[in-house]
């Protein structure tokens, strides 16, 4: 067989291959019920519609699972465990939304939370030491960070948006938040570092780590040191 036969060939099953290789899929079943785990180990795993988490969803090393489709909702509920963990990505695209609901627990374990859209968190958000949680800005004015939960910072947590407090928001020690703008109206406890561009506080605020703002507005009497400002 001649050389230009022998590339020929191969050039026409790399073409068969490769949109078997590029091919997207949905995640499944859909609720996933309680005790049930999916897997997420590639890095083409996606959700394009209303997605219910009752049981374990773990993204593992090397796995991306995309929230991908304006419209399309990861809904974690009562009892349902999503945990990002070491290497991986769950990436909250452009008009999708991401709800951590009451009784749920979202944990990134060393991997990577990216969110171009609203992500709420209402019962127990930890981003872990080595991980990290950035909320960027999208091309829609919904990109605000909501935590009327626990959210329990250890890693690195960046927000271009607006980081708005309802419930409880702590970095520990060791931990960095940097934010655009932080609006607490429930209790925010600093031990790490954080920095925000625009800090709001109506609640509580106890700082025993390093905090600084470049426009600090604190309605609350109820801060532990001096912030810099």
């Amino acid at each position: 067989m001649s050389k230009l036969k022998i590339v020929t060939l191969l050039a026409g099953i790399f073409v068969v291959w490769l949109p078997a290789l590029v091919q997207a899929y949905q995640i499944a079943p859909n609720p996933n019920p309680s005790g049930s785990t999916i897997s997420v180990i590639t890095l083409d795993a996606e959700n394009l519609s209303s997605f219910e988490n009752n049981g374990f969803l773990q993204i593992n090393f090397g796995g991306v699972l995309h929230n991908s489709y304006s419209g399309a909702t990861l809904n974690n509920n009562s009892g349902g465990v999503i945990s990002i963990n070491s290497g991986s990505t769950l990436d909250n695209v452009n008009g999708a939304t991401l709800n951590n609901n009451s009784g749920a627990t979202l944990n990134i374990n060393g991997g990577t939370l990216q969110s171009y859209y609203t992500p709420f968190n209402n019962n127990i958000l930890n981003n872990n030491s080595g991980a990290t949680l950035n909320n960027n800005f999208g091309s829609m004015n919904y990109d605000n960070l909501f935590n009327g939960g626990a959210l329990n910072n250890s890693g690195f947590m960046g927000s271009s948006s607006t980081t708005i407090n309802t419930g409880t928001l702590n970095n520990n020690f060791g931990a960095t938040f940097f934010g655009n703008a932080t609006s607490n109206s429930g209790i925010l406890n600093n031990a790490g570092s954080l920095q925000s561009d625009t800090l709001g506080n109506g609640g509580t605020l106890n700082n025993t780590g390093n905090m600084s703002s470049y426009d600090l507005s604190n309605r609350s009497e109820e801060h532990t040191s001096e912030l810099q400002s």
